[in-house]
């Protein structure tokens, strides 16, 4: 074993062929293990080419920073342009981000310029959850803005918005075709009250 010197793969003026590693046909390993306080560098320098890990038409599993250390994991941290991709081809299983017991932030397109963040923007019958379990907390949306709109429910008519609970409202609300109980001339029920090409508020009162 060496204990001083340098080992190399290849060349940097290679021009044909390749460098391969194998680990056999049975369940051993190829592994990389640093020093101490040195690092493992993949695909550094200026190069345009791909590099793929974990590219297998089996059911594999690909694992990154999966020691017990408080690890950092940075991806694309340094990049200013370009794309990051995360499950773009899946048509089932599961994307999960954060832990189940995390007392930690997790940010979501925290930006001080002008960028749109998506959540569920696609025209599928999607059901989104945000604090659906939490029995305490507090769940905030637009609390320091000053302009611009906070849109809740669809306009097309039988669109339904329904807020449980006491509602508190401060400053400007737009509501339209606002229906009560006592306004119904006709006497019937809210819900069959008022426009339904415009949208109305039921409000049981």
């Amino acid at each position: 074993a060496l204990t001083t010197g340098t080992i190399q793969l290849g060349s940097t003026t290679l021009t044909t062929g390749g460098v391969s590693i194998y680990g056999g046909t049975a369940t051993t390993s190829i592994v990389l293990t640093p020093a101490t306080n040195g690092g493992v560098l993949i695909g550094t320098g200026a190069g345009t080419g791909d590099i793929t890990v974990g590219s297998s038409s089996a059911a594999n599993i690909i694992t990154f920073a999966n020691g017990s250390g408080a690890n950092v994991v940075r991806i694309g941290n340094a990049q200013t342009a370009g794309s990051i991709t995360l499950g773009n081809a899946m048509t089932s299983g599961t994307i999960t981000i954060g832990g189940t017991a995390q007392t930690g932030t997790i940010t979501l397109g925290s930006s001080s310029g002008t960028n749109i963040v998506n959540i569920a923007a696609g025209a599928g019958a999607s059901t989104v959850n945000i604090a659906n379990a939490q029995t305490g907390g507090a769940v905030n949306i637009g609390t320091a803005m000053t302009t611009g709109t906070i849109t809740i429910g669809g306009s097309a008519a039988g669109a339904t918005t329904t807020i449980p609970g006491q509602l508190a409202v401060t400053g400007t609300t737009t509501v339209g075709n606002l229906v009560t109980k006592t306004s119904c001339s006709s006497g019937a029920a809210p819900a069959v009250c008022g426009s339904a090409t415009a949208g109305y508020v039921a409000v049981a009162n």
